[in-house]
């Protein structure tokens, strides 16, 4: 099985850099006989007309539909702002072609496609050149792109929903759960043991990045970027556990109630670093 990312080289974008390393970390860690494949674009003089993150959205879906049409083995594309919290082994047990993560709780976009499982078969390959097509089409028919975007947003992944929706190809498509294999924010305060994939966005992206404890939902899986990246929790970690436990300021409860059912995870994970040798 290859797990395959794309990343821009686009001075302090996002610090995507940093993202990549700790996900490429935790696949080792995790998967160990998985091939992961890293492939970083250089960044290229762009027209005013050129949309950064749709551009890169839709250069990246043509180095994907390349390498997949070269490709002989399993391939998980990922979003490089991941971590891997458990193998992906069974990722492939469904029979597809293609796979995408569709919402575990339905919100204004009912997928994310932060994580898509392919196979090496012809509908499969089919299906990338036609959503390289259509996503090619959406990019330079901005009404057209308008009108789908509405639902789906993004640059790829309202490429995706059109063809899901109009089923404007020949695949055998197959929905996964959010909260199994791509957790999103809606997931965060639902990821448990069955949980492989966690999605670095949004609150959670900014404060991992900062270095610093978020609140809520966002909590826990801070937690796990933090182990993954082989770091110390900060210290924003302990004192959260200890008022959790009766000690600390009304305020400090507070804030500790907006994540109480996060606490014990993050303590299990303190303690599983303290058990670890130096």
């Amino acid at each position: 099985m290859t797990i395959l990312t794309v990343q821009f080289d686009i001075n302090g974008y996002y610090h995507y850099d940093r993202l990549l390393e700790v996900f490429e970390r935790s696949v080792r860690r995790h998967m160990p006989q998985a091939k992961v494949e890293s492939i970083i674009l250089p960044s290229e003089e762009r027209t005013k007309d050129m949309h950064c993150g749709k551009w890169a959205n839709t250069k990246k879906l043509r180095v994907w539909a390349d390498y997949i049409e070269k490709a002989k083995d399993d391939i998980i594309l990922a979003d490089c702002d991941m971590i891997m919290v458990k193998s992906a082994e069974h990722a492939f047990g469904e029979p597809f072609d293609i796979a995408y993560t569709q919402k575990t709780k339905i919100g204004k976009v009912p997928f994310n496609n932060g994580i898509i499982m392919v196979r090496p078969t012809r509908a499969a390959k089919d299906f990338m050149w036609r959503w390289v097509e259509v996503n090619e089409q959406m990019y330079l028919d901005k009404a057209f792109h308008a009108e789908w975007n509405k639902k789906y947003k993004g640059m790829n992944q309202t490429a995706f929903g059109y063809l899901l929706e109009t089923g404007d190809h020949n695949a055998q498509l197959h929905a996964y759960q959010t909260r199994e294999w791509n957790a999103v924010n809606s997931d965060w305060a639902h990821i448990d043991e069955k949980t492989v994939f966690v999605h670095i966005k949004g609150e959670l992206r900014t404060s991992v990045l900062a270095g610093r404890a978020p609140v809520g939902a966002a909590l826990y899986p801070a937690a796990l970027w933090y182990r993954e990246a082989g770091m110390s929790l900060p210290n924003q970690y302990k004192r959260l556990v200890k008022v959790s436990h009766g000690r600390g300021s009304v305020i400090s409860r507070k804030r500790v109630s907006r994540a109480k059912n996060a606490i014990p995870k993050v303590e299990a994970i303190l303690n599983e670093m303290q058990e670890q040798p130096a």
